[in-house]
């Protein structure tokens, strides 16, 4: 294969030489743009390499002289400035005398670098359709080309007719990664060799006709584009593609299947309708696909799977029905399937199987049900699949298994019930399964194993029994078992270790053994991973060895050689001496733990460092009576895990860490390491010092419950310039747990830089340089006598030119049960007296209360039920007005600080009530005027918050009005701020990470839901985020009854000219809209019509995007980039029209595919199609849980 790979960007010189036409550099260069390296289909050697510059290209120069034949890839180097002229070739003349053109000079030099090489790859680069063109009738040389990529292309419509020269031999098209919108073949060229055709990455919206000039053609690939229907005015394309073997529609835009959708393609092998939009399949849409084996339709919003339409394709071997809606699966749904040997339903919400559900699968080899809510499994589900090897249930919520739960299934190899809520097995559970490979019983509740669960079944590779309550395992005779995992369960018998003579991993960590014995392990020569680390709420293990055989020689050889293989070793709570580590001399160990209640010096290390890899990723030296550590200066550590040593006071780490724990060293002072990235030294008493959180601590410090803190001056200022420190270089500070931290003066100083959140030195409107850093730093200070919130705030910069850039500060406070005095926050006096006082007075009216109580019982006999009723009615509502009056809060109760936001209903400040830090909600004043729909929803507030406890919903404390008469509200504070400002901030990587923080806002909604209310104004701006990073929904000034039930009228206010920042901000809209925030609005409620809690799920759906994306959710931007015009008609249309907010082409790392699936099911445009709130909970925890096992599996 022979290509050109240009290093720089040709398109400049393309440009500037077609406007100095007819210089020849122009046609050389567009031949060169349209070559580059580009791998085939199938697998090749590497092909020889040779380099060569432009300069020399234009000269004549024949860089590829010394390949006659072959591939060979001609790397050019663009070595002429762009501000020199373009050089001129040598004249030549052609016979007759006749110069010949610069295209035909240009054609010749080109031929001569690749004459008798062979030419089966090209891409084009930057290039349109006549560079093409161009550069394919430049010579015969393309007749012999078998493999043509366009990438780059600079126009959305490519005709197929510039091929031509190369059509003749060309098996496979690569058109992806551009923005075609449209393909075609205006001359008819007919493509007879043809065999793949791709066009993903493209904004195809129609399936092009261009598949009739294509009779060979056996794959297409329209994976990312944006096609919504597959026929067009004259049926579909595709029928014109007979021979078609693979069709890829992977992530497009289809929502139906018709009946015959795939007609005439009898020949198609597998299909792949992945990540659409799809909600209804026809009974007869596979009608005609005689030849498919594979059919995948993972991440669509189907909530059934019609009746007919596995029932039609009787050929199929692979189904994959992952990650939809499924709740039930019909009956005899795969009756016909008898050649279906893999399917696949994880992730769905099936809770029920029925006994016929899996009948006909006779062939079936492989079943997934993992991520369900499967809660229980009849006898005889599985016994129709007589050939299933493989089957997992893992993270559903089973808590039995039947006794013939797998009977009659001889073939399985694999079990997976990870996580689940089984307790107890039946003890027949396997007898079938006599050839089991792999048995996962994870995250369980599993009392006890059955006798011979593990013994009967000798071929078994792998058995997971970690984090269950197995007090004995027996495992005599599994000479196959190559893993055995069983930590986190209180094990006291282990029986059959020494016969697993091919084991690579054994993992007993936190077992209850008294005695192992170590011999059992010796002559497993095959041990990667032996970690037998015993619980350490008990006595130390005995480690049964016997000593005197350490004087065998011999013997001594062959243990250290058995044993040589280990790379991970876990001893600790352990009794172990020096001499025993001698028999892992020969290992070469890059993770080790060790230490027990008698081990009394550091010399271990002696012992052991001979045997660590020059990295040792992790080192556990834990609950040993040691005083002194030194690390050996010859070994680089990852992980240093130096916890738990009452008596240890001094450690010594010569080299670089990555991490260091030395947390619960009590009388640790000395503490000396050349650089930790991540530092925690919680529950020591090393002091403060120059070197924290600038080389110890230069990433994280976590300083939690320190020990010894002397409150003289040098001790304070060290705290002050320590806590500045961090402040400016840290991503995270966490000091909670200090009771000796008081001081509020000195810790103000010490956090109370505003800081411009920038990469580089920024100059205030005044004048003034602020200082910077590009991310926010999380300080956590809990439980101790100050509190620090975040605060973030806009700071104009500039002189001439004003802008604003975002920054940010601590604000310190007392904490809770503390307040001021003079420079320190001291305990606030229990009011002893009030409260005994207050507790007697209350009991005179429990008394009564009780027997009121009493005597209405009595009274319930004696009256009728309507009387009745109307009593309790009465009793209802003085209820109400008490609760009411309890909730006042006075004015003169408020210390207000700070405002802090403001918006649609009022302005927020940060203030100090009853020694607390609240938010104190004003409605905000318009002229001394009041209108009564301002009135109405403040009330509306003050009553659903007075019924409102939930984590995920900022607390209500009371309300009152101001001597002005303004009402208001106190609520909790929540020191991070909105999601909005987050998100836009550095601490978004933080966030991202963090799907719990889209299953808060689902769970707070869920609730809100429950009481029959809306809140109509879900947005980023209107979530806050707590310092432990979970979710708060706020602002619920827009919340009422269903909407449907209680229209009020407003009238419609007119359309506001489009802006993003208008877009964003909550406005008051139409008939029953009441307020909202338009670029989250579902579509039924911009117009004003009726709408329901499925208006919230849409803005919920809007707001995931936002999460994953970090950037604003504005769909006109994305459609109608430079729209200016009315916003609310404009927003209402497109979304009308189905259009959405678009998730990027490559979905960023930790938010799968599940969850843009859930995004977009979420803003369908039929709010009877989008999940309630308890759904999407169930969801988010679910499949999050199948990610994290995917991730503890690699």
């Amino acid at each position: 294969m022979v290509g050109l790979r240009l290093r720089h960007s040709l398109r400049h010189w393309c440009r500037q030489c077609r406007d100095d036409s007819p210089h020849l550099l122009a046609v050389l260069l567009a031949l060169l743009a349209v070559l580059c390296v580009s791998n085939a289909p199938t697998t090749y050697a590497a092909a020889p390499s040779v380099q060569c510059t432009l300069s020399q290209l234009v000269a004549g120069v024949n860089c590829t002289e010394r390949f006659d034949f072959g591939r060979v890839t001609l790397v050019i180097t663009n070595d002429i400035p762009l501000d020199e002229p373009c050089p001129a070739l040598p004249e030549e003349e052609e016979e007759g005398g006749n110069t010949p053109t610069p295209q035909t000079r240009a054609r010749r030099i080109l031929s001569n670098r690749v004459a008798g090489l062979d030419i089966d790859g090209t891409a084009a680069i930057g290039a349109d359709a006549d560079t093409i063109a161009c550069a394919l009738s430049a010579t015969t040389t393309w007749k012999q080309l078998s493999r043509f990529e366009l990438a780059g292309y600079q126009s959305s419509v490519l005709d197929l007719t510039v091929l031509l020269p190369a059509a003749s031999n060309l098996k496979y098209l690569l058109l992806t990664d551009n923005s075609l919108t449209q393909v075609v073949n205006s001359n008819d060229v007919v493509f007879p060799s043809l065999e793949q055709l791709n066009l993903a990455g493209n904004a195809l919206s129609t399936v092009p006709r261009v598949f009739h000039s294509m009779p060979k053609l056996t794959l297409v690939s329209f994976y990312k584009n944006r096609l919504r229907a597959l026929d067009d005015a004259y049926g579909n394309p595709l029928s014109l593609a007979p021979t078609l073997n693979v069709l890829n529609l992977h992530t497009n835009f289809l929502g139906a299947l018709p009946a015959h959708a795939f007609l005439n393609l009898t020949a198609l092998n597998e299909l792949y309708l992945d990540n659409n939009k799809l909600t209804t399949i026809h009974d007869d849409a596979f009608v005609g696909l005689t030849r498919l084996t594979t059919l995948s339709l993972d991440n669509n919003p189907l909530t059934t799977l019609p009746q007919r339409v596995i029932h039609n394709i009787t050929t199929l071997t692979t189904l994959s029905i992952e990650a939809l809606q499924l709740r039930t699966l019909p009956a005899r749904a795969f009756a016909r399937a008898n050649a279906l040997t893999s399917l696949d339903l994880t992730a769905n919400l099936i809770s029920n199987l029925t006994s016929d559900t899996f009948v006909g699968l006779s062939a079936l080899e492989y079943l997934d049900l993992s991520a369900n809510a499967i809660t229980a499994l009849a006898p005889g589900y599985f016994s129709p699949l007589t050939s299933l090897n493989n089957i997992s249930l893992a993270n559903n919520l089973i808590t039995t298994l039947p006794t013939d739960t797998f009977a009659g299934l001889t073939k399985l190899l694999r079990v997976n019930l990870d996580r689940n809520r089984i307790t107890q097995l039946p003890d027949t559970l396997l007898h079938a399964a006599a050839n089991l490979s792999i048995l996962g019983l994870a995250e369980n509740g599993i009392g006890a194993l059955p006798s011979d669960l593990l013994t009967s079944h000798t071929m078994l590779t792998g058995v997971r029994l970690q984090a269950n309550r197995i007090p004995e395992v027996d495992v005599t005779g599994l000479t196959r078992l190559l893993n055995l995992v069983l930590h986190q369960n209180p094990l006291r018998t282990l029986t059959g270790v020494s016969t697993l003579l091919a084991l690579r991993t054994l993992n007993i960590n936190d077992h209850q053994l008294d005695e192992i014995d170590l011999h059992d392990v010796f002559h497993l020569s095959n041990l990667i991973t032996l970690q037998v680390a015993a619980d350490r709420g008990r006595s130390a293990t005995h480690a049964a060895v016997d000593r005197q055989l350490y004087a065998n020689s011999a013997w001594l050889r062959e243990v250290q050689a058995n044993m040589s293989g280990i790379s991970t070793l876990d001893l600790r709570n352990l009794a172990i001496y020096d001499a025993d580590l001698a028999l892992f001399n020969e290992t070469t160990l890059s993770s080790f733990g060790i230490g027990w209640s008698e081990m009394r010096n550091e010399s271990f290390l002696q012992a052991i460092t001979p045997s660590f890899n020059d990295v040792v990723q992790e080192l556990f030296v834990t609950h040993t009576q040691i005083p002194e550590i030194r690390l050996p200066d010859t070994i680089e550590f990852g992980g240093i895990h130096v916890r738990n040593n009452p008596v240890l006071t001094s450690l010594v780490i010569p080299s670089d860490a990555t991490y260091v724990n030395v947390s619960n060293c009590p009388q640790l002072q000395n503490f000396t390491a050349r650089t930790v990235h991540t530092l925690d030294i919680s529950g020591t008493r090393i002091r403060i010092s120059p070197a924290l959180c600038v080389t110890l601590g230069e990433s994280s410090l976590f300083a939690r419950n320190m020990l010894s803190f002397e409150h003289d001056a040098a001790t304070t200022t060290a705290l002050q310039e320590m806590m500045h420190r961090c402040l400016h270089r840290v991503q995270v500070l966490d000091m909670s747990d200090n009771g000796w931290l008081n001081r509020l003066d000195t810790v103000r100083a010490g956090t109370g830089d505003t800081i411009a959140l920038t990469s580089s030195a920024v100059e205030t409107a005044s004048g003034t340089n602020l200082q910077f850093r590009p991310t926010i730093p999380i300080i956590t200070i809990q439980r101790s006598p100050i509190t620090c919130t975040l605060q973030l705030a806009s700071i104009r910069t500039g002189s001439s030119s004003l802008s604003t850039v975002v920054g940010f500060s601590y604000v310190c406070s007392c904490s809770r049960g503390f307040h001021q005095a003079g420079d320190r926050c001291k305990p606030t006096r229990p009011p002893t007296l009030e409260i005994t006082l207050g507790t007697v007075f209350a009991v005179v009216p429990l008394c009564f209360y009780l027997t009121r109580l009493l005597f209405r019982r009595r009274v319930r006999f004696l009256h009728e039920q309507k009387e009745l009723k109307e009593r309790l009615l009465q009793a209802e509502q003085a209820d109400v007005l008490a609760l009411e009056e309890a909730r006042k809060i006075g004015y003169g109760e408020m210390h207000p600080l700070r405002r802090i936001a403001h918006g649609a209903s009022g302005e927020v400040w940060e203030a100090e009530w009853d020694g607390i830090t609240v938010a104190l909600k004003v409605l905000r004043q318009n002229v001394g005027f009041f209108d009564a729909a301002q009135r109405q929803e403040f009330d509306t507030e003050v009553k659903f918050l007075q019924r409102t406890r939930h984590p995920n919903v900022v607390r209500f404390f009371g309300a009152g009005t101001t001597p002005t008469g303004l009402p208001f509200l106190v609520l909790e504070f929540v020191p991070f701020g909105s999601m909005r400002d987050l998100l836009r901030s550095d601490l978004a990587d933080v966030l991202r990470k963090h799907l719990r923080l889209a299953f808060d806002v689902a769970s707070g909604m869920a609730f809100i839901h429950s009481l029959d209310q809306l809140h109509r104004d879900l947005k980023s701006g209107n979530v806050l985020v707590s310092n432990r990073l979970r979710a708060k929904i706020s602002d619920f000034g827009t919340i009422r009854q269903r909407l449907g039930a209680e229209p009020q009228p407003h009238a419609a206010a007119a359309d506001v000219p489009y802006s993003q920042e208008v877009g964003g901000q909550t406005l008051q809209l139409a008939l029953t809209a009441g307020v909202g925030t338009p670029l989250y609005m579902a579509p039924e409620a911009l117009p004003g019509s009726e709408y329901d809690q499925k208006a919230d799920v849409f803005s919920f759906g809007v707001l995931l995007w936002e999460i994953a994306t970090q950037r604003t959710p504005d769909l006109i931007e994305q459609e109608l980039p430079g729209y200016q015009g009315p916003m609310l008609a404009t927003l209402a249309q497109l979304l009308g029209d189905g259009k959405r907010l678009q998730f990027p082409t490559k979905f960023e790392v930790g938010f799968p595919s599940w969850f843009q699936g859930l995004a977009e099911q979420c803003m369908h445009q039929q709010p009877h199609e989008r999940p309630p709130f308890t759904e999407i909970c169930h969801r988010l925890t679910s499949t999050s849980k199948v990610q994290d096992l995917h991730d503890s599996m690699l």
